[in-house]
């Protein structure tokens, strides 16, 4: 069991904002689980037309790639390994937007995780409910880099749905590591909160494609 901080700075909706979070993770049974309260910049608890305290289960949990378990002989080639990554997400259904995401995750020490994301655009969602199990697939894309693509979505209170598109370019840093093809990465989020005070608890485990492939 490990503990992992996080700051998260950015504007989103023409509104600038922070958000810190703290908790504890498990990587070997693929565990994060935090508190997060968010804050304007102004200092105000006014509501920030269009955004969804949700919204966030694409911008930070799922920035954790190396905290998934592992099935049979896979291998999280992010596990223990400091690493950044870009994200764009783009959205639809009844959600519209794009945002930007830029992330850094180290490991000042073995058992504790440490990131910051930079996050700017715009989304326009109506009030969420709940978020859907999520699969990323990870494809290499030179040493120590991988593609990541993932599609969440969520009901929406209305009865309609928000469907997020996030692609991501990741980088592993330190020395070279062999990543030997496509992996798929099951996540799935449970969360209860306001836009200002939330929590998130997210499992999620790593497999091969070969194991998802027909013979």
């Amino acid at each position: 069991m490990g503990r992992f901080g996080m700051n998260l700075t950015g504007t989103i909706n023409n509104t600038t904002l922070s958000l810190e979070g703290s908790g504890e993770c498990d990587t070997h049974r693929g565990h994060v689980e935090g508190e997060y309260n968010l804050k304007r910049s102004d200092g105000l608890k006014r509501p920030i037309d269009g955004l969804d305290h949700w919204i966030f289960n694409c911008l930070v949990l799922t920035g954790y790639p190396s905290e998934s378990a592992v099935t049979g002989k896979t291998k999280n080639p992010f596990q223990g390994r400091p690493y950044r990554y870009q994200r764009e997400i783009s959205f639809a259904g009844s959600g519209s937007g794009l945002l930007h995401l830029q992330a850094g995750v180290a490991f000042p020490v073995k058992t504790v995780l440490e990131s910051k994301f930079t996050v700017n655009g715009n989304v326009n969602v109506p009030r969420l409910v709940s978020v859907e199990p999520t699969v990323e697939t990870w494809v290499p894309n030179g040493t120590n880099r991988i593609l990541g693509h993932f599609v969440m979505s969520w009901p929406a209170e209305d009865g309609s749905r928000v469907a997020a598109i996030a692609r991501s370019n990741y980088e592993i840093l330190g020395d070279s590591i062999e990543i030997i093809g496509t992996q798929h990465r099951w996540i799935e989020i449970e969360a209860r909160g306001n836009l200002w005070n939330f929590s998130r608890r997210q499992r999620s485990t790593l497999f091969d494609s070969h194991l998802v492939t027909p013979n």
